[in-house]
């Protein structure tokens, strides 16, 4: 396994500072933040090569970028046929760097409030997706994320099994697995088995104060809970146990930092990539 960060904890940056402290810190990787000033649909081929160039004289890997396009289930026809295209540009984009993977969001509500047709408006689009991407060897990536079809690793799998391409697969995370008061670790980890595709690592804690710093309200199936984001070393998510059951299927991707912990974007970046190390280590 190896380190990577999303730049989205680097978002008050330009991408080339961005890339500079990710050399710096260490990190082997990099999935690009996809919303300017970083890269959007709509980069030239020329801002592409600037990027791409960025990362070979760093000597990063560019992972894929992560979009915040998709969200099919609750949009109209004509606004998914609009993120739509917006994705074709960014599969483009992802050949033109040489990346494999591209994160799209297969949309809400909450798992245990959709509807059937949620999932197979979602898995209609999707579907076109992989398609499009296939065409180009990439892969299409889902995050499990809490507030979406897609909280568990059941729900994972229902999604999953409806989309025919084995270049799709999902986001681990165990983070948003927290909030969702749902298994995280072995079991779902060996559930999902090779359809891991790539992982996000950050800290996580259920709070009961809502004046600490980073904080927030979300809604779970035990109603609206408070929680609170932390570095990795805080988590209430066991991340020593995810990277073990990790190993134990044979991931050998990238472990992505999201950290919005209540520290300046360079502590958060390189306090999370220590603690991955030291925990990568352990195992």
């Amino acid at each position: 396994m190896k380190t990577c960060i999303f730049h989205v904890v680097f978002n008050k940056r330009s991408i080339h500072e961005a890339f500079k402290l990710t050399k710096e810190i260490g990190y082997e990787g990099v999935e690009l933040w996809g919303r300017e000033p970083h890269i959007s649909h709509e980069a030239s081929p020329e801002r592409v090569s600037e990027i791409k160039q960025l990362a070979e004289e760093y000597g990063i890997d560019i992972v894929g970028i992560s979009t915040y396009e998709g969200s099919f289930s609750t949009k109209s026809d004509q606004e998914c046929e609009e993120s739509f295209e917006k994705i074709k540009k960014y599969i483009g984009i992802l050949d033109q760097l040489g990346a494999p993977m591209l994160r799209i969001a297969c949309g809400g509500p909450n798992a245990f409030l959709a509807q059937e047709y949620h999932y197979e408006k979602a898995a209609y689009w999707v579907q076109k997706c992989a398609d499009v991407a296939k065409g180009y060897d990439k892969k299409i990536i889902m995050e499990i994320h809490n507030n979406s079809l897609i909280e568990t690793a059941d729900d994972a799998l229902r999604f999953l099994n409806m989309i025919d391409g084995d270049n799709v697969g999902v986001i681990h995370d165990a983070g948003n697995m927290y909030i969702t008061d749902t298994d995280y670790g072995y079991e779902a980890i060996k559930k999902l088995g090779k359809k891991i595709f790539h992982v996000h690592v950050k800290g996580e804690q259920r709070v009961d104060d809502e004046s600490l710093p980073v904080s927030f309200k979300n809604r779970t199936k035990h109603g609206m809970e408070l929680f609170q984001h932390t570095m990795l070393e805080d988590s209430a998510a066991d991340y020593a146990s995810v990277f073990a059951a990790l190993k134990e299927i044979g991931y050998e991707g990238y472990l992505s930092c999201e950290c919005f912990g209540n520290k300046t974007d360079v502590e958060r970046a390189a306090g999370d990539y220590e603690e991955m190390k030291r925990l990568l280590a352990n195992i």
